[in-house]
Order: C-alpha cells, then structure tokens, then sequence
C-alpha cells in the first residue's frame, strides 16, 4: 500500500471514529480508485445516503475545530485553492473567499487536500434518468434569491431559487417567464455548499427547459464550465 493509500484508509477511519459514520457509507473516487494516483494527489471521500451525509455534516463541524488531523483550509492555503477554483474566470478573490471559507466539506489531512462528496440515498432521489427531458436554451445571467439549500451538500447540488431579474441573455425563447426559473443545479464539486437560505446571488451559466414525466415542466440553471458560469454572492 502506497503512503497516499494508507492516508485516505487513516483519514476514511477517523471519520468513521470521531463522526459516527457507518463503515459501509464511506468509500474513496478520484485518482485512487483507478490506482492512477500520485503522492501528491488529494483525497476525495465519498459518504453515501442522505441522512448519512446530514449528520456527518452535524459531526464534521466538530471534527474541523477538535481533530488534531483535520482542519479547514488557512487564508494562505485559500489564495492557492482560488487559482485552481476559479483560475481564469472574472471571479473576484473577495466573492470566492465569502463562500469558501465557510465550506466544510473541504480542507487538510495533515498536508494533504481532502474533498468530500456527498450521495443522496436512492429513495431520496426524484424520479430516475429517464424521467426527464432537458433542451439547452443558451446561456443567461440573472439576480435570484435562494429560497431552499437543503440540497447544497450533495452531489450534484442544488438550490431553489426565486428569479428577481434577469440581467443578460442569449436564449433563443425571449419569452421566459422569470417565475418559471426554479433552481440552480451543478454536478461540479465547487459549487457545494455555496449559498444559503435567503442569500441573494449572481448566478451565470446555461438555461434549461426541464419536462418532469411529460408533465411537470420549469427551468432550471446548469453551472458546468469552469470560466464562465459563477454563483456569486451579493448579500
């Protein structure tokens, strides 16, 4: 066993020790799964199931004060994480800074990054694949009120959102009703635990009609590219 594979089993044990989450829960994606990581290479963890995940989260907040292990990212640690996050983006460090600091699902064993990913449990799941149609309208840049994060943990993650204008877009429909855009969804571990409840953010990124089971249909916010779509928040 490599020395970066006895970190990931260590840091896999201490939370199954000191977070009181199941054995069976927890596992190792990323570079280490395939076994094509480096010394250097971060951790990521996955913990399966959803009330899993809410009280590891509970947990976690403790472990990243107490652990003599883990902890959070420190504000020099932070200026390099930014040029990975948002390298290349018009991302200012301040806007980065005022969600990631407050992020727990991130930070260091010992010297080595860790990432954590949390999987809702598949009763918890709304519908399947197959229940959903998604056609891409084209970009758009609005001003929206968070009205629901409860879901923000999670992979992918998501907020419900209420739409308070629409500042840029170039949709093929111009005829969008803003109260039809429900929520802001990303499959990209950067956008987790972004924005809460009541907060009030500059969301950039791709439109989607969405049809629930040919019946229920919305619009939904994609967040996918690494420069140009961004959740900012502004208050």
């Amino acid at each position: 066993m490599s020395p970066i594979q006895k970190k990931s089993k260590e840091l896999c044990e201490t939370f199954i020790a000191e977070g009181s989450i199941p054995d069976d829960s927890i596992g190792i994606s990323g570079s280490l799964m395939v076994d094509l990581s480096k010394e250097d290479s971060d951790i990521d963890v996955v913990i399966y199931g959803t009330e899993n995940a809410l009280d590891f989260q509970t947990e976690l907040k403790k472990i990243l004060v107490h652990s003599k292990c883990c902890r959070k990212y420190n504000m020099n640690e932070y200026k390099s994480h930014y040029q990975w996050r948002v390298g290349g983006s018009s991302i200012q460090y301040e806007d980065f800074l005022r969600s990631e600091k407050r992020k727990l699902h991130q930070g260091k064993f010992y010297d080595t990054d860790f990432f954590i990913r949390y999987i809702k449990s598949p009763k918890d799941w709304k519908g399947d694949y197959y229940d959903y149609i998604y056609k891409n309208l084209g970009k758009i840049k609005l001003k929206a009120k968070v009205i629901d994060a409860r879901d923000a943990i999670f992979t992918p993650c998501s907020y419900k959102i209420e739409c308070l204008k629409i500042l840029e877009t170039n949709s093929v429909n111009n005829r969008i009703d803003p109260k039809k855009i429900l929520e802001v969804n990303s499959f990209r571990g950067r956008f987790c635990e972004h924005a809460k409840e009541r907060e009030i953010i500059l969301v950039e990124g791709k439109l989607e009609k969405v049809l629930f089971r040919n019946t229920d249909e919305y619009y939904r916010i994609l967040l996918s590219n690494q420069v140009h779509d961004k959740m900012i928040i502004l208050s």
